[in-house]
């Protein structure tokens, strides 16, 4: 057994002890595997190198030039389906990290709204306010993985998951600009989160609440109207949940939800489906 063999498996325990540069030896060895490797192995290497990474982070790894790469192999993971769901909020915390090292500050919070909102359909729907009842109306926009992706994609709407009955935390937050972070005391309690992606808000008001709910049973907060690169966290194991918008230019044109026919779904989805529990870019796994 080679040296580097023995080291990974020293470290592969998920209670096993080591020190930032052990780790990095170990991403980037498994990393350079990846390459050459038939499929399915190259995805093994590749979910070993962003588990490690993300370990390697929690032992205490901070240099900004290893933490992008890390980023790097997180992402190049979540293209090929195969990084690993828990390490979510550890992305999360690796670019609160270069942002505040990088001394980037938050964006200014222009309005807040929260409220305690119930669902016993396991979920809450985040879209505009006039589009919020069309798409209730409609359980194929909604009711399982292809129809709420088809409406993410299509910027109509977003969807956090919270896989059970019961009354969480909601909160809105609108701010001046990027990155869409939460406060840094915050990412202690981090428990999942999603990408940012682009919804449209042509009314004027962003609407929170189970598919179905009333106006008055919902959070819904006044924005200028247009579009919104939103991202959506999951705190304390989904007792609380945040919604952090910030008006774009980019795909300006406003977007307005036709009852009939939907739009052609499969023309919207990429090829490959996001693994079961994995949070993805306006679908947040709680």
């Amino acid at each position: 057994m080679s040296d580097s063999d023995a080291l990974e498996r020293r470290l592969l325990p998920p209670k096993a002890k080591g020190t930032p540069e052990e780790f990095w030896l170990v991403v980037t060895r498994r990393h350079s595997l990846v390459e050459g490797a038939d499929p399915k192995q190259g995805k093994q290497h590749l979910a070993m190198a962003a588990l490690f990474a993300g370990r390697g982070f929690q032992a205490g790894e901070r240099d900004a030039t290893r933490l992008t790469t890390y980023l790097a192999v997180f992402r190049e993971a979540q293209a090929k389906q195969c990084f690993p769901a828990q390490l979510e909020a550890t992305q999360a915390r690796i670019l609160n990290q270069l942002r505040t090292a990088g001394g980037i500050s938050a964006p200014e919070i222009l309005a807040k709204k929260a409220k305690d909102a119930f669902t016993h359909l396991a979920m809450y729907l985040v879209s505009d306010g006039n589009n919020f009842e069309t798409i209730s109306g409609d359980d194929g926009r909604w009711a399982d993985d292809k129809g709420m992706r088809g409406t993410v994609q299509a910027g109509l709407g977003l969807f956090i998951y919270t896989g059970a009955d019961g009354t969480i935390r909601l909160e809105v937050r609108v701010v001046d600009g990027e990155p869409l972070v939460l406060g840094t005391r915050e990412y202690t309690n981090l428990t999942s989160s999603a990408e940012p992606v682009l919804l449209a808000i042509p009314s004027g008001r962003l609407r929170l609440g189970q598919p179905l709910a009333t106006r008055e049973e919902c959070l819904e907060i006044a924005v200028e109207p247009g579009m919104y690169r939103v991202a959506l966290y999951s705190l304390s194991c989904g007792e609380r949940c945040v919604v952090v918008a910030a008006r774009t230019d980019v795909g300006s044109a406003m977007t307005q939800v036709r009852p009939r026919p939907l739009p052609r779904i499969e023309e919207q989805l990429p090829e490959s489906e996001p693994r079961y529990g994995q949070s993805v870019g306006g679908i947040l796994r709680t």
